[in-house]
């Protein structure tokens, strides 16, 4: 999976990084998982679920 590093520094310049980083794919679980108030099934849909995480903008104030 990639992830981009998208920043607005203080002169207003904006940068853009690639950043590779190795992920875990999701753990072998019976339970669902939702994403954003939408029911996913970790054995079934995990092809979708792995579309819906990569396409959506993920944000952390730390």
């Amino acid at each position: 999976m990639e992830l981009y590093n998208y920043f607005t520094s203080a002169n207003g310049e904006t940068s853009v990084e690639l950043l590779k980083k190795e992920f875990k794919d999701f753990p072998f679980t019976l339970d669902f998982v939702w994403i954003l108030g939408k029911k996913y099934n970790a054995l079934h849909d995990i092809e979708e679920l792995r579309a819906v995480i990569s396409s959506k903008i993920w944000f952390s104030y730390r």
